[in-house]
């Protein structure tokens, strides 16, 4: 036992002196650099966006979303409920699709959500970047 905490005080100095290896952690469950370390909980607003998605409930879509939203779709440019309901029936419940999120990233008072699409439009991954306004979206630019 001596020994092995002689050789992890040894290999602390050597990194702390300059040492061009990376600094590990001896304890996995502490590294930080995990990608279960950079999760965090998806917020109510994009999680039912993507639950009302998937039960194909146009209602329960639109009502994520705030009165004057605003949603861009690869620059199709969309301005408050009525015209998102127009896009929720050419883009997405519309063409049954179902979405899986991969990743979320918050960024400066967004949230970057990568997110896996299958259905009869488009499939496959892409970002979405939502602007939240309380309990609705504010705001969604897909890209």
């Amino acid at each position: 036992m001596a020994d092995t905490c002689a050789s992890v005080l040894t290999y602390e100095s050597t990194l702390r002196s300059g040492s061009r290896y990376q600094p590990f952690s001896t304890q996995p469950d502490l590294n930080l650099n995990a990608p279960w370390a950079q999760m965090i909980s998806t917020p109510d607003p994009i999680r039912r966006f993507v639950e009302a998605t998937n039960e194909g409930d146009t209602e329960a879509f639109l009502g994520t979303f705030a009165d004057d939203a605003f949603l861009s779709d690869w620059g199709r440019d969309f301005h408050g409920r009525e015209q998102i309901a127009r896009w929720n029936q050419s883009d997405n419940i519309g063409v049954k699709s179902h979405l899986s999120i991969v990743s979320i990233t918050p960024a400066e008072g967004t949230y970057r959500v990568r997110i896996a699409v299958k259905g009869k439009g488009f499939n496959g991954e892409g970002d979405m970047t939502f602007t939240l306004d309380g309990d609705h979206i504010a705001s969604l630019v897909i890209t």
